[in-house]
């Protein structure tokens, strides 16, 4: 019984490094340089690393709208935690926890890289 109660210690003890991981440093420059490209309502550098589709599929408008409400957030700077990492149709997806340092909000940005171009954003 105490040599299971030792083991269960050193299980517990590994848990967090074992959960621990860091995003790979392209995909978090990537999410990076999007944060800011809504920040300042930079569309080109917002779309500057996207795949074909990534590009065509957003308006300036759209754009210019979705800057519009998250950038008040984020112009003063933020907090980001990488969460984890997925595989989804052959695609990596990265998730961090966002934490803009106005506000008592908080945000999870998904980042979908096809082939080392981005595919995909979301703040939710």
């Amino acid at each position: 019984m105490k040599t299971l109660a030792v083991l269960a210690l050193a299980l517990a003890a590994l848990l967090p490094t074992l959960s621990a991981s860091d995003a790979p440093p392209a995909a978090t420059q990537l999410c990076t340089t999007l944060l800011a490209a809504i920040a300042t309502n930079d569309l080109e550098a917002f779309q500057k690393d996207g795949n074909d589709a990534f590009r065509s599929g957003l308006t300036k408008p759209m754009f210019k709208s979705v800057s519009a409400q998250l950038s008040p957030l984020f112009k003063d700077g933020y907090e980001s935690e990488f969460l984890t990492s997925l595989k989804q149709l052959k695609m990596d997806v990265y998730l961090w926890k966002i934490t803009p340092k106005t506000g008592n909000d908080q945000f999870v940005a998904k980042l979908v890289l096809e082939e080392g171009k981005v595919a995909g954003f979301w703040i939710n």
